[in-house]
């Protein structure tokens, strides 16, 4: 539902799409339904599931494509998606808007298939390339596990490793690397694992 919303956007020169606007509320009334969502550190269930791999395919293909995000959000957690630093989370409160730096216009296609989705922005071939290098400085262990009192001895989560990590963008000409830049550095918490014990 969130690509249908963003396949055929027109981006006009120099302007600026914000994805909360262009795909909606996540609410039940506008069609959403309920899947795996980060809160508070954990994962849990929420209406919009899903949505993030929308926005977050939405944001490396504007870069990719020599577009500019002026506003982007890492998850809380990793994602298993997308390499470190090239996530794009999005909320009620947190919003992806992706910049037209260019003077003529650029037009997005969004297309899902088979539980994947394909992103493709058409404009003006200005015969520079993009590339997105993802880098993780240091690898942060989970806790301990949680112990609680249960019927049997099980696992009930595992535990997740967190990550401290940039990206970078390169541009090309010709094959000739002209520049490389800081996009962003990120902090993604790990996830304490938890397991019961018999009593």
């Amino acid at each position: 539902m969130a690509a249908a919303r963003i396949d055929g956007i027109a981006l006009q020169p120099y302007g600026e799409l914000s994805f909360n606007s262009s795909v909606g509320a996540r609410t039940a009334e506008n069609g959403y339904k309920t899947a795996k969502i980060i809160l508070k550190g954990e994962f849990v269930e929420g209406l919009g599931g899903g949505v993030c791999q929308v926005s977050t395919t939405l944001y490396n293909a504007a870069l990719l494509a020599g577009l500019t995000a002026t506003e982007y959000h890492a998850h809380s957690l990793r994602v298993n998606y997308v390499p470190p630093s090239r996530d794009a989370m999005v909320s009620s409160q947190s919003d992806l808007k992706i910049f037209n730096p260019h003077a003529e216009t650029v037009y997005l296609s969004a297309a899902v298939s088979s539980g994947a989705i394909k992103i493709t922005v058409y404009g003006k071939d200005e015969g520079l390339t993009y590339s997105i290098e993802s880098k993780t400085l240091e690898v942060l262990p989970p806790p301990n596990p949680s112990v609680e009192i249960g019927d049997k001895d099980a696992v009930v989560r595992y535990g997740k490793e967190g990550a401290k990590s940039e990206a970078y963008l390169r541009v090309y000409k010709n094959g000739v690397l002209l520049s490389v830049k800081r996009l962003r550095s990120d902090i993604y918490a790990p996830l304490r694992g938890m397991i019961t014990k018999k009593s």
